[in-house]
C-alpha cells in the first residue's frame, strides 16, 4: 500500500502507484523481481543518505561518463550506482 506522506500530493501518490503496478505487471513475466531499499545498496557502497557522496562514488567509476560532474548529477549517479549494486549483488549472488 503506498500511503502519500505530507508533502507529497494525492496525485504523485496516485502516479506512483500506478507506475510501480506497471513495474511489477510487466516483470511478472517471468523476470525474477526483488525490491531493495535505498538503506540495502547505499550499506553495500559504504554510503549515507548525503547524495554528494554517491554523485562523487559514481564520478569516479566512471571517470570518462560525463553525467556525474555536475551536482545536479545526483540523480543519475544514484540510479546508476544501483544498477551496479544489482550486477555486483543480485546477478552475482555476492552477500
Amino acid at each position: 500500500m503506498i500511503v502519500p506522506v505530507p508533502a507529497q500530493g494525492i496525485t504523485s501518490c496516485f502516479t506512483l502507484g500506478v507506475l510501480y503496478g506497471a513495474i511489477k505487471g510487466v516483470i511478472t513475466t517471468g523476470i525474477p523481481m526483488r525490491i531493495v531499499s535505498a538503506r540495502e545498496w547505499k550499506r553495500h557502497f559504504r554510503l549515507d543518505s548525503d547524495k554528494e557522496k554517491s554523485r562523487r562514488l559514481a564520478a569516479e567509476l566512471w571517470p570518462l561518463c560525463g553525467h556525474f560532474g555536475r551536482k545536479r548529477g545526483h540523480n543519475r549517479a544514484e540510479s546508476a550506482l544501483l544498477a551496479k549494486f544489482a550486477g555486483d549483488v543480485l546477478l552475482r549472488g555476492a552477500p
